[in-house]
């Protein structure tokens, strides 16, 4: 019989022991990849320049445990697409990188442990949505078949939709929380963070509960400043989606069933991946032109 091909190849850049080859590769084969391990950037790079180029099937994951300077970033996203990972440090003390760092130009960030990234189910769908390659990615795109969803007409307030869809579904706990802190986060947040509200939606199907806004970004805006405020309100899972053009998703999400020790871990996820293919495609274009 043979082997079925990998969509991807996911290389995990780390100094820790704490994942074995195997359960990486078991995890990448549950979203149609293979996988391998990497414990210096130098090895890493040797194996990626032995490579045909495809620097959208290789997708490189760094958990910082190995530190990178920006030059040597920079020369990883010409041949892999990255993702990066931050854990939190030994006193759990995580705020989000300084805006200058070089996180927040990668394909994917996301401030979790290893153990987190691989133990999430909410990471692990997030992922199955980023490794496809040639598709936008939305936040919707994560509630399973069935899901309930309200979204919040323009001439409504967000506090009406939000008390509308929690007692639709009536809502109790840490999703009616969630509802509730995400939509007074949305009204007195979003001027400051320069985005300018378009759509709100609630969802949930019956595990995930999330409120996504879908906004223009306005000059000024910067991402470490919104990704800062998802921190500073202390949002089980807080994502940020940035879109093609000038627009982008900001979620808050809850998972009752987070496995231990994901369960004490406050998540934040920034994705550019739409606006990466974006630059690609134009890219091929040119060429082709």
């Amino acid at each position: 019989m043979t082997e079925r091909p990998n969509n991807f190849d996911l290389k995990l850049l780390t100094a820790s022991k704490e994942v074995g080859l195997r359960r990486l590769r078991s995890y990448s084969a549950s979203l149609g990849g293979g996988a391998q391990i990497f414990c210096t950037y130098d090895e890493l790079r040797r194996h990626l320049n032995t490579e045909v180029p495809n620097n959208v099937l290789s997708i490189v994951l760094h958990d910082h445990s190995i530190a990178l300077s920006p030059t040597q970033l920079n020369a990883l996203q010409q041949q892999a697409r990255v993702f990066l990972l931050r854990r939190p440090d030994d006193q759990g003390f995580d705020l989000v990188p300084p805006a200058t760092a070089p996180c927040w130009g990668v394909e994917s960030f996301m401030q979790c442990s290893l153990t987190t990234f691989l133990d999430s189910p909410v990471v692990r769908m997030s992922m199955a949505q980023l490794c496809k390659t040639g598709a936008p990615f939305h936040m919707a795109q994560l509630l399973r078949w069935g899901h309930a969803a309200h979204e919040a007409a323009d001439q409504a307030s967000i506090a009406d939709a939000s008390l509308a869809f929690v007692r639709s579904l009536n809502l109790t706990g840490e999703g009616r929380r969630l509802i509730e802190m995400f939509s007074h986060f949305l009204q007195v947040s979003l001027i400051k963070l320069k985005l300018e509200k378009k759509a709100v939606t609630f969802g949930s199907d019956g595990l995930l509960t999330m409120v996504v806004a879908r906004c223009l970004v306005l000059p000024g805006m910067h991402v470490q400043a919104v990704a800062a405020e998802l921190k500073m309100h202390d949002f089980p899972i807080g994502v940020i989606n940035r879109l093609a053009g000038d627009a982008i998703e900001i979620a808050a999400l809850y998972y009752p069933c987070q496995p231990p020790p994901s369960q004490a871990e406050r998540i934040v996820m920034v994705f550019n991946k739409s606006v990466v293919d974006a630059v690609q495609a134009l890219a091929v274009t040119q060429r082709a032109g």
